[in-house]
């Protein structure tokens, strides 16, 4: 513990990058694969995001009436095509408009998507 350790909520779902360019989205999950068009809704909230280019990444949930992560409801939302009930929690950013972020401090890059993030409601489909 302390200054040096940075601590995150471990959240139950499919780790998932988001690569926006100009607009279109594609989210890859951590095997490579490219899972867009299988989380329904949830690619067009990436779109609305005020950037050209960007990768984050984050992890693909689904919250049970008390707030957490349950990937037994990820799992029937999918198998339903209920991406309306997807959420994506991100936790890093790694390219934002032509910039690589992957070697600047953790710490910088999270305030980087914090600014990117800010003004999401609560119940919002992107959260940090």
């Amino acid at each position: 513990t302390g200054e040096l350790w940075l601590h995150e909520i471990k959240f139950d779902g499919y780790r998932t990058m988001a690569h926006v360019t100009d607009g279109e989205v594609r989210l890859i999950t951590r095997g490579g694969i490219d899972w867009t068009k299988r989380y329904g809704d949830l690619p067009q909230a990436f779109s609305r995001l005020p950037v050209a280019q960007a990768i984050i990444d984050g992890e693909i949930m689904v919250l049970d009436d008390r707030g957490i992560s349950r990937f037994a409801l990820l799992q029937d939302a999918l198998a339903e095509g209920a991406g309306s009930k997807l959420h994506f929690y991100a936790f890093d950013l790694l390219h934002l408009d032509g910039w690589d972020l992957r070697k600047a401090p953790l710490i910088k890059r999270k305030a980087l998507l914090a600014e990117l993030l800010a003004g999401q409601a609560a119940n919002a489909a992107i959260q940090y």
